[in-house]
């Protein structure tokens, strides 16, 4: 499935926060923590584990192009995908594509985690707008 959203944020914004998986939680509602399971700092092989509160997901990097794209490799439970994220300039702002696929589940399943995505975009997009208002963000 894909998602996207306009942020009234420039790319680099946009980018080092969707890559500083520790503050995930601050503007995800439904991330309760993040670890780092490896070591190396966001990159190619870089692995995470995102708790939910219900479920942990397991994300490793797999591809990485710095201020343009990110792409993981999921594991939830016995289940697998990727979800990749592509950033484009759009006059002063971003446009913040989410492409997401998880093998098997149902249709219902599948809508309520489109559901899941696109309010977790409209967090992040609220965040990193409040925080420039605010003067936290450049």
């Amino acid at each position: 499935m894909e998602l996207s959203i306009e942020i009234n944020a420039p790319v680099s914004v946009v980018w080092d926060r969707i890559t500083d998986f520790n503050v995930m939680p601050e503007w995800n509602p439904n991330v309760t923590s993040v670890h780092m399971l490896s070591m190396q700092p966001s990159s190619k092989g870089t692995v995470i584990a995102v708790n939910r509160g219900w479920r942990q997901e397991i994300l490793t990097i797999t591809r990485f192009k710095l201020d343009t794209y990110l792409a993981f490799a999921l594991k939830i439970n016995k289940r697998t995908g990727v979800s990749e994220y592509q950033l484009e300039e759009k006059n002063s702002g971003t446009v913040l594509k989410h492409n997401y696929s998880l093998k098997g589940g149902t249709k219902i399943r599948a809508i309520f985690t489109k559901v899941r995505l696109r309010n977790e975009l409209n967090a992040l997009k609220r965040w990193i707008e409040k925080k420039r208002v605010a003067g936290e963000l450049n």
